[in-house]
């Protein structure tokens, strides 16, 4: 069975997240081995290239995060992988997880922001999330508190930490029953 061609954006996501986002369009085409004419048909502007770049790293952090809260019983659960899959990315991915945090306050197109959003709806449809808080509001706030305390420590306090202003009292006792520890470790 033939292995599916990756798409065209893919070498240049790659670089991206090997050497960061400020290089030219002629050293991307040199590292990804196209012509810069090449990149330039394909993307017109180097923004638009970062932009591609990053619409196809939002894609993957989408697939791995359904992947991995496919088989979740609740909301909090898959609250819980959303902080292991930011941890994973701002240790293995960090210069678009940098890139994505300069959107962070905003919210608009942060693949974590969105993903969050939807969980927090969900949450709030089985009424395990206090709905006294602005999903947006929250959102900023997390995003945030993922920068500054992620880098450092990933413990069970800090998921509380991140959780405990939407948790209503069912999801707390849902949250004390996670093993937290084994899921940092895995």
């Amino acid at each position: 069975m033939k292995t599916p061609a990756l798409p065209k954006i893919h070498a240049v996501y790659d670089f991206f997240l090997k050497e960061g986002f400020q290089h030219t369009v002629q050293e991307i085409a040199l590292a990804v081995k196209v012509t810069p004419k090449t990149l330039f048909n394909r993307y017109n502007t180097k923004d638009n290239m970062v932009l591609e770049a990053r619409k196809y790293w939002h894609q993957q952090i989408r697939e791995r995060l359904f992947e991995k809260i496919e088989y979740c019983n609740n909301v909090v659960e898959k609250l819980v992988i959303l902080i292991c899959e930011c941890h994973y990315c701002l240790q293995q991915e960090s210069n678009y997880f940098m890139k994505e945090l300069e959107d962070a306050f905003t919210c608009e197109e942060n693949a974590f922001c969105t993903s969050l959003k939807k969980l927090l709806k969900e949450g709030l449809d089985q009424n395990l999330l206090n709905s006294a808080v602005n999903p947006q509001e929250y959102a900023k706030f997390f995003m945030h508190n993922v920068y500054s305390y992620l880098p450092q420590h990933l413990n069970a306090d800090t998921f509380f930490n991140l959780l405990s202003p939407v948790m209503l009292p069912e999801a707390q006792e849902i949250y004390n029953q996670i093993d937290i520890n084994k899921i940092i470790h895995q």
